[in-house]
Protein backbone atom coordinates (compact mmCIF):
# COMPACT_ATOMS: atom_id res chain seq x y z
CA UNK A 1 0.00 0.00 0.00
CA UNK A 2 2.67 2.50 0.63
CA UNK A 3 4.81 1.70 -2.32
CA UNK A 4 1.12 2.60 -4.43
CA UNK A 5 1.31 5.94 -2.62
CA UNK A 6 4.18 6.94 -2.98
CA UNK A 7 4.04 5.68 -7.01
CA UNK A 8 1.03 7.70 -7.21
CA UNK A 9 2.05 11.06 -5.29
CA UNK A 10 5.41 11.06 -7.57
CA UNK A 11 3.21 10.49 -10.64
CA UNK A 12 1.04 13.47 -9.81
CA UNK A 13 4.14 15.71 -9.04
CA UNK A 14 5.36 14.98 -12.70
CA UNK A 15 2.14 15.46 -14.25
CA UNK A 16 1.92 18.60 -12.87
CA UNK A 17 5.16 19.68 -13.82
CA UNK A 18 5.10 18.21 -17.28
CA UNK A 19 2.24 20.96 -18.05
CA UNK A 20 4.99 23.50 -17.67
CA UNK A 21 8.04 21.92 -19.22
CA UNK A 22 9.79 24.24 -21.93
CA UNK A 23 11.41 21.02 -23.94
CA UNK A 24 12.25 21.09 -27.86
CA UNK A 25 12.98 17.64 -28.62
CA UNK A 26 15.80 17.30 -31.13
CA UNK A 27 18.10 14.51 -32.24
CA UNK A 28 21.92 14.53 -32.39
CA UNK A 29 24.26 12.36 -32.22
CA UNK A 30 28.09 12.45 -30.62
CA UNK A 31 29.49 14.23 -33.64
CA UNK A 32 26.74 17.08 -33.42
CA UNK A 33 26.64 17.25 -29.43
CA UNK A 34 28.39 19.98 -27.59
CA UNK A 35 27.31 19.54 -24.07
CA UNK A 36 25.82 16.13 -22.42
CA UNK A 37 24.62 15.08 -19.22
CA UNK A 38 25.25 12.08 -17.67
CA UNK A 39 23.06 10.14 -14.75
CA UNK A 40 23.62 7.34 -13.30
CA UNK A 41 23.12 5.76 -9.63
CA UNK A 42 26.50 4.67 -7.98
CA UNK A 43 28.04 1.52 -8.36
CA UNK A 44 32.11 0.73 -8.34
CA UNK A 45 31.79 -1.20 -11.34
CA UNK A 46 29.67 0.97 -13.64
CA UNK A 47 31.65 4.33 -12.08
CA UNK A 48 34.72 3.63 -14.04
CA UNK A 49 32.52 3.06 -17.16
CA UNK A 50 31.33 6.55 -16.98
CA UNK A 51 34.81 7.54 -16.31
CA UNK A 52 35.82 6.28 -19.62
CA UNK A 53 33.06 7.84 -21.17
CA UNK A 54 33.46 11.30 -19.96
CA UNK A 55 37.37 10.62 -21.65
CA UNK A 56 35.71 9.83 -24.71
CA UNK A 57 33.23 13.33 -24.63
CA UNK A 58 36.39 15.25 -23.83
CA UNK A 59 38.55 13.90 -26.29
CA UNK A 60 35.63 15.17 -28.93
CA UNK A 61 35.32 18.61 -26.86
CA UNK A 62 32.26 17.55 -25.90
CA UNK A 63 31.34 18.83 -22.33
CA UNK A 64 30.01 17.60 -20.06
CA UNK A 65 27.89 17.46 -16.43
CA UNK A 66 27.53 13.85 -14.28
CA UNK A 67 25.31 13.39 -11.82
CA UNK A 68 25.31 10.36 -9.10
CA UNK A 69 22.67 9.02 -6.86
CA UNK A 70 24.22 7.17 -4.10
CA UNK A 71 21.38 4.73 -3.04
CA UNK A 72 21.65 4.94 0.73
CA UNK A 73 20.98 7.02 3.54
CA UNK A 74 24.48 8.19 4.08
CA UNK A 75 27.96 8.77 2.10
CA UNK A 76 30.67 5.99 3.48
CA UNK A 77 33.57 7.76 5.32
CA UNK A 78 36.08 6.80 2.34
CA UNK A 79 33.65 7.53 -0.24
CA UNK A 80 34.96 9.41 -3.15
CA UNK A 81 33.75 10.10 -6.61
CA UNK A 82 35.65 9.68 -10.12
CA UNK A 83 35.13 11.23 -11.75
CA UNK A 84 34.61 14.51 -9.82
CA UNK A 85 30.46 14.82 -10.22
CA UNK A 86 27.77 16.23 -7.80
CA UNK A 87 26.65 13.36 -5.96
CA UNK A 88 23.04 13.00 -3.56
CA UNK A 89 21.56 10.17 -1.76
CA UNK A 90 18.41 9.00 -0.51
CA UNK A 91 18.26 11.53 2.62
CA UNK A 92 18.45 13.90 -0.25
CA UNK A 93 15.24 12.78 -1.62
CA UNK A 94 12.20 13.03 0.10
CA UNK A 95 9.51 10.45 1.21
CA UNK A 96 7.91 9.81 -2.32
CA UNK A 97 11.12 10.01 -4.54
CA UNK A 98 11.97 14.08 -5.16
CA UNK A 99 15.07 15.09 -4.93
CA UNK A 100 15.57 18.13 -2.86
CA UNK A 101 18.90 19.45 -3.57
CA UNK A 102 19.50 22.63 -6.24
CA UNK A 103 22.39 21.42 -7.78
CA UNK A 104 20.10 18.39 -8.97
CA UNK A 105 17.58 21.24 -10.06
CA UNK A 106 20.06 22.42 -11.51
CA UNK A 107 20.87 19.95 -13.70
CA UNK A 108 17.23 19.28 -14.60
CA UNK A 109 16.81 22.38 -15.66
CA UNK A 110 20.34 22.44 -18.28
CA UNK A 111 19.60 22.32 -21.78
CA UNK A 112 21.89 19.56 -22.81
CA UNK A 113 22.11 18.59 -26.18
CA UNK A 114 21.83 14.51 -25.03
CA UNK A 115 21.24 12.88 -21.36
CA UNK A 116 22.66 10.14 -20.76
CA UNK A 117 20.95 7.79 -18.16
CA UNK A 118 22.78 4.69 -17.20
CA UNK A 119 20.47 3.49 -15.06
CA UNK A 120 18.70 -0.19 -14.68
CA UNK A 121 15.69 -0.10 -12.71
CA UNK A 122 12.73 2.21 -12.20
CA UNK A 123 14.46 4.15 -9.45
CA UNK A 124 11.65 6.91 -8.55
CA UNK A 125 14.48 9.42 -8.07
CA UNK A 126 16.08 9.19 -11.67
CA UNK A 127 13.10 8.38 -13.08
CA UNK A 128 12.04 11.98 -12.15
CA UNK A 129 14.80 13.45 -13.24
CA UNK A 130 15.14 11.72 -16.46
CA UNK A 131 11.21 12.78 -16.94
CA UNK A 132 11.72 16.62 -16.40
CA UNK A 133 15.11 17.08 -17.82
CA UNK A 134 14.85 19.94 -20.65
CA UNK A 135 17.41 18.02 -22.54
CA UNK A 136 16.78 18.27 -26.30
CA UNK A 137 17.97 14.36 -26.17
CA UNK A 138 17.14 11.54 -24.25
CA UNK A 139 19.15 8.60 -24.19
CA UNK A 140 18.58 5.41 -21.74
CA UNK A 141 18.00 1.86 -21.24
CA UNK A 142 14.42 -0.01 -21.91
CA UNK A 143 14.19 -1.11 -18.54
CA UNK A 144 10.75 -0.11 -17.74
CA UNK A 145 7.52 1.18 -19.00
CA UNK A 146 6.61 4.07 -20.15
CA UNK A 147 10.20 5.82 -19.95
CA UNK A 148 10.48 9.01 -21.10
CA UNK A 149 13.75 8.47 -23.24
CA UNK A 150 14.13 9.46 -27.53
CA UNK A 151 16.07 6.84 -28.24
CA UNK A 152 16.73 3.27 -26.61
CA UNK A 153 18.86 1.38 -26.21
CA UNK A 154 18.52 -2.64 -24.96
CA UNK A 155 21.16 -4.91 -23.98
CA UNK A 156 20.01 -8.24 -22.59
CA UNK A 157 18.80 -8.66 -19.46
CA UNK A 158 22.63 -9.14 -17.29
CA UNK A 159 23.77 -6.26 -16.16
CA UNK A 160 27.15 -5.33 -18.37
CA UNK A 161 27.63 -1.32 -18.41
CA UNK A 162 30.47 -2.11 -20.96
CA UNK A 163 28.39 -3.51 -23.17
CA UNK A 164 25.78 -0.73 -23.12
CA UNK A 165 28.64 1.99 -23.35
CA UNK A 166 29.82 0.26 -26.32
CA UNK A 167 26.41 0.31 -28.01
CA UNK A 168 26.02 3.95 -27.32
CA UNK A 169 29.66 4.83 -28.70
CA UNK A 170 28.58 2.77 -31.70
CA UNK A 171 24.94 4.10 -32.53
CA UNK A 172 25.12 7.67 -31.31
CA UNK A 173 28.31 7.98 -33.99
CA UNK A 174 26.74 5.85 -36.54
CA UNK A 175 23.44 7.66 -36.86
CA UNK A 176 23.71 9.80 -40.01
CA UNK A 177 22.00 13.59 -39.33
CA UNK A 178 22.03 14.79 -42.49
CA UNK A 179 18.07 14.03 -42.56
CA UNK A 180 17.62 16.51 -39.33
Amino acid sequence: MYKTVKRFALRYNLKKHLRALPRRKRFFNFNTAKKIGILFAYQKEMNEEVYNLIEYFKSKNIKVDVLCYYNEKEFPENFVMRPPANVFCRRDVNWYGRPLLDHVFEFIKTPFDILIDFNLNDAPVTNYIVTLSVAKMKVGRNAYPGNSYDFVLSTVDKIDHHLFVEQLKHYMVTIDMKND
